[in-house]
């Protein structure tokens, strides 16, 4: 078997991988926002590391969950460029600009993710404990290899979009000369 033809295979299947994964991260999402209610109660069980006073206002949770979901937003993004990626693999486009494009695509969406993830605890912490008293509130900052993980992701898939594109103009160069 060609090389060509095992990349259309592996991509067929991880393009059905990416749909899967975009579909189970929505319902997921729907899931949990039509089953659970917003209350102070459910929101410490969920944040457990955040002292969470009764005062907590229902803008403040809604506004907490919708920053939540930025990240899944951004994963969906992420997973659909992936999509387009494998789509194109499949069709035997492989070393192409439009390839490269996703290819840097889904380094710039590792990268929104990583600095996300990053902010999103102190952005959450802060909006949960706004409503405690004075000396009850509090930023809890957090780096983890999770967050460093997708940065260095971030990094590679840039690298290897660019790297993708030079060849690519090269390819089409050569095959004009041809």
């Amino acid at each position: 078997m060609s090389t060509l033809s095992r990349i259309r295979r592996h991509a067929v299947f991880l393009k059905h991988c990416t749909i899967l994964g975009m579909g189970l991260a929505l319902l997921s999402s729907v899931y949990f926002t039509t089953t659970t209610p917003l209350t102070v109660d459910n929101f410490r069980a969920q944040y457990p590391q955040f002292t969470i006073g009764a005062a907590l206002q229902t803008w403040q949770m809604i506004l907490s969950m919708s920053l939540g979901f930025l990240s899944i937003l951004m994963w969906i993004w992420l997973l659909n460029n992936m999509r387009q990626l494998f789509q194109r693999f499949s069709h035997g486009e492989i070393l192409t600009k439009q390839s490269a494009n996703h290819i840097q695509r889904i380094g710039l969406g590792f990268l929104l993710i990583g600095l996300w993830e990053m902010l999103l605890p102190p952005l959450q912490s802060m909006l949960l404990t706004l409503s405690n008293d004075a000396g009850q509130r509090s930023i809890s900052v957090t780096l983890n290899s999770d967050m460093l993980g997708l940065l260095l992701a971030a990094g590679l898939m840039t690298l290897i979009g660019w790297a993708m594109g030079e060849a690519s103009d090269i390819a089409a160069e050569n095959k004009a000369f041809v």
